[in-house]
């Protein structure tokens, strides 16, 4: 009885605590960036932890046949001592929460997470290796990033109908498994914004009530496929959009609307940008016609995708900048053409979470930010500008160096 009270109380402690505490700075932190050349390279060692309250660890991946979580990269991971590096940060700031995120966007290609998730015996098989990979790492929970329940990387005709309903089972029972351990361990997921998903994906009342507070990806909301420049996290309406043009302000409403608790909302912040190729560089603000992916950028290398701290070297190096007041910023040269959220954006949206009661804000990812102040004249300024919007505290981003 007294274990169990015990138990009860300190459960009850830092659910008070995650819920009503102060703002959260979710920040993920990425396994690959270190095989990236300068700027881009990132070490746990580079991380500023006082700027975080939360670092999300991606990503561990699903085993496709024993259907259990493992190591995504086990020379960086294990051999480097990646999780130990990222949990030693807490020497640095001793209130940091250290999570392993499983999934990510590769890894839900698959129908692997379906076949855990709609069977009764695999998930328990998986939640008894999850607790004891919690505990060999020490890490301080899990976090959930299946792309997405239903809707296999977007799209809502590869999954079962059975995906919802499972879906939230798994969750509930990593719950009532992690409420049993001694240590209490948070249970967190980073979910969809928009879309199909969020009805068929999703039984938003029961993962609300089991989480401990919810990542919601409010970005990639467009891309170069649709054939027109598009901000891809716009923040809030233009009178000229059509009603269905997703924004922060209407994606976060949406999960209200189908019962998300507004402080177990997590906002999510992109510290990149999503790039096209102009049509014609003379048609370059928000609707112009594209013709495919912007160029790869120097060190991420992905076509259609630029890191804050590439457009940024761009926008010094003599790209034109351009911001809507209700969009968000973006930034072009010749058929090159990117939006992004730039520091004024990050600060205004991270001021909104908070004034409006939403439990904080994350950012995607830390290796986009600029690590080493190569374009301005601070570390982490985006990831600082961040700080300064949900808390006041610090310096004004105007005051970064960035252009």
């Amino acid at each position: 009885m007294q274990v169990t009270s015990f138990l009860f109380f300190a459960s009850l402690t830092v659910f008070w605590h995650e819920v009503s505490g102060k703002q959260k700075i979710v920040c993920y932190f990425i396994n690959w960036a270190w095989y990236r050349s300068q700027p881009g390279n990132l070490l746990p060692e580079d991380v500023d932890p006082t700027l975080c309250t939360h670092i999300n660890y991606a990503f561990a991946i699903l085993d496709k046949n024993k259907l259990i979580m493992k190591s995504s990269d086990e020379w960086a991971d294990i051999n480097n001592k990646f999780f130990q590096r990222v949990k030693s940060l807490k020497s640095l700031n001793p209130d940091l929460k250290t999570l392993i995120s499983l999934g990510g966007w590769e890894d839900s290609r698959s129908d692997k997470y379906s076949r855990l998730v709609n069977d009764s015996t695999k998930r328990k098989n998986f939640i008894t290796q999850v607790v004891k990979f919690l505990k060999q790492y020490n890490f301080d929970g899990l976090d959930i990033d299946w792309e997405y329940p239903k809707c296999w990387q977007g799209n809502c005709t590869a999954g079962p109908d059975t995906d919802k309903e499972d879906f939230a089972t798994w969750v509930k029972e990593l719950r009532e498994a992690f409420n049993a351990e001694e240590k209490y361990y948070l249970l967190t997921a980073a979910v969809k914004a928009d879309g199909k998903v969020l009805d068929i994906g999703y039984d938003i009342p029961s993962i609300t009530r089991d989480l401990d507070f919810i990542n919601i990806m409010t970005y990639d909301f467009h891309s170069y496929t649709e054939g027109v420049t598009r901000h891809h996290a716009q923040f809030d309406f233009r009178p000229e959009d059509p009603s269905s043009t997703p924004t922060m302000i209407s994606s976060t409403k949406a999960w209200i609307e189908r019962g998300a608790a507004k402080n177990k909302l997590v906002i999510g912040i992109p510290a990149y940008g999503r790039s096209f190729r102009l049509t014609n560089p003379e048609n370059n603000g928000l609707g112009a016609s594209t013709s495919g992916p912007g160029n790869p950028g120097n060190i991420t290398k992905g076509s259609g995708t630029l890191g804050f701290y590439e457009i940024c070297i761009n926008i010094k190096s003599g790209w034109n900048k351009a911001r809507d007041p209700s969009v968000g910023s973006w930034a072009y040269e010749d058929d090159q053409w990117v939006s992004y959220d730039d520091l004024e954006d990050a600060s205004r949206k991270a001021k909104w979470a908070s004034s409006e009661g939403f439990g904080g804000v994350m950012v995607w990812d830390l290796s986009t930010d600029d690590t080493k102040g190569t374009c301005c004249s601070t570390k982490f300024p985006f990831l600082k500008a961040m700080n300064y919007g949900s808390s006041g505290e610090g310096s004004s981003p105007s005051t970064y160096g960035c252009p």
